[in-house]
C-alpha cells in the first residue's frame, strides 16, 4: 500500500510539473497578443476587484502555509536532511516576505481583478504543494550537496535575485505618497498642466491619461537596475527562482523557474510599452527585462 501511494504521489508531482510548464508556454503566447489584466493594464471591464493589500496577502498565503504544514508533519522523511531543509527554507523566506510583509508596505495600489487573484491563488497552492512535497518526501541529495558548486552558485543567485526584487519594489513603492494610486507622467508635464489650463486637455488627449494620473509630480522609476531595465523587480524574481532551481537541481524547481520567466516576461513587455507610450522622456536605451539584452 505504501509503495502504491508513493507511485501515485510521484505521478501527481510529475503531472504538476507538466501542467506548470504548459501553463507557462500558454501564458507567454497569450501575452504576446495582449497584455495581462493587471495593474495599469487592467481594463474597465474588470469590475470585480480586490483591494491590493488583501489580494497579495490572500494569493501568496498558500505558498507559506503548505510548506509550514509539511515542516510540522511527522511524515516528512526527507526534512531530516540539511539540504532539503535549507532549500525549503529558501522557498519559505521569499513567501514570508511576500505574504506577511510586502502587502502591508503597499502604498495605495490598484485593486486587483478578482479573476486574476483567484488564478494566482490557484497557482500558489499548486506550486507550493509541488515544491514542499518534493523536498519533504522525494528529493535525495548527497551528503556534501551544500558544498556542491551547483548549490553554491544557485544559492548566490537566489540571494542576489531576492535582494534585487526587494530593492526594486522599494523604489517603485516610493514613487507614490501614502494613499496615492495614480500612475504619474514626468514632472515637467504635470507642472505645465498646473500652470496652463489650455495645455492639460492636450496632454490628456495625447497621452490618454485622466486627471487622476496628472495630479502628481512623480517620475518614472529610477535607480538600481531600473537604470537598465523597465522591470527590475521582475528581473530580480526571475534570477531568484533560477537560482533556486539550480540549487535544488530538480525538474520541479526548473518548472517553477520556467513558469516565472514566461509569466513575468509578458508582463514586463506590457509595462515597457506603457512607459514608452506615456512618458515622452522615457530612456530609449532602457531594456525590458534583461540588462543590455532584452
Amino acid at each position: 500500500m505504501a509503495t502504491a501511494t508513493a507511485v501515485a504521489e510521484e505521478r501527481l508531482l510529475s503531472a504538476l510539473v507538466y501542467l506548470q510548464c504548459a501553463a507557462g508556454c500558454l501564458i507567454l503566447g497569450v501575452n504576446q497578443q495582449r497584455n495581462s489584466p493587471y495593474g495599469r493594464q487592467a481594463t474597465p471591464r474588470c469590475r470585480l476587484r480586490v483591494p491590493a493589500r488583501v489580494a497579495w496577502a490572500v494569493q501568496e498565503l498558500p505558498s507559506l502555509a503548505l510548506p509550514l504544514y509539511q515542516c510540522a508533519s511527522e511524515s516528512a522523511p526527507r526534512l531530516r536532511y540539511a539540504p532539503n531543509c535549507i532549500l525549503l527554507a529558501m522557498f519559505l523566506v521569499h513567501y514570508v516576505q511576500r505574504s506577511l510583509i510586502y502587502p502591508f508596505l503597499i502604498r495605495g495600489g490598484t485593486p486587483m481583478p478578482l479573476f486574476s487573484c483567484i488564478l494566482a491563488t490557484m497557482f500558489c497552492t499548486g506550486n507550493s504543494y509541488l515544491q514542499s512535497r518534493y523536498l519533504s518526501h522525494c528529493a535525495v541529495y548527497a551528503d556534501d550537496w551544500l558544498r556542491d558548486p551547483r548549490f553554491l552558485m544557485g544559492f548566490g543567485l537566489w540571494l542576489m535575485g531576492m535582494l534585487i526584487n526587494i530593492h526594486s519594489d522599494h523604489i517603485l513603492r516610493n514613487l507614490r505618497k501614502p494613499g496615492d494610486t495614480g500612475y504619474k507622467i514626468p514632472r515637467v508635464f504635470s507642472q505645465l498642466c498646473r500652470h496652463s489650463a489650455q495645455l492639460e486637455p492636450l496632454v490628456q488627449t495625447t497621452l490618454g491619461l485622466s486627471r487622476t494620473h496628472l495630479s502628481g509630480t512623480k517620475l518614472q522609476p529610477k535607480g538600481g537596475l531600473f537604470e537598465y531595465v523597465t522591470a527590475a523587480n521582475y528581473f530580480g524574481e526571475i534570477v531568484e527562482w533560477g537560482g533556486y532551481a539550480l540549487a535544488s537541481w530538480s525538474v520541479e524547481g526548473a518548472a517553477f523557474a520556467f513558469f516565472t520567466f514566461c509569466f513575468l516576461c509578458g508582463r514586463a513587455k506590457g509595462h515597457h510599452q506603457w512607459y514608452l507610450q506615456n512618458f515622452e522622456e522615457y530612456p530609449k536605451f532602457r531594456k525590458i527585462l534583461i540588462p543590455f539584452l532584452f
